[in-house]
């Protein structure tokens, strides 16, 4: 295996491992926004939505 394949898997399962804790607060903040629900999580969730669009763009 070359070093930019080793390189590559150990950077995408980072990715995975980053994807699954975004996941996970993404789901607490949707609890927390049931619980308070101001416009502070909107702000928060349309930020995110704009940031994936970037990243979905670039890929």
């Amino acid at each position: 295996m070359s070093q930019a394949e080793k390189r590559y898997k150990e950077l995408f399962q980072e990715l995975q491992s980053s994807l699954k804790e975004l996941k996970k607060k993404l789901d607490q903040h949707k609890r927390d926004f049931k619980e308070n629900p101001n416009w502070s999580f909107v702000r928060d969730i349309e930020y995110i939505n704009r940031q994936l669009k970037l990243i979905t763009e670039f890929v």
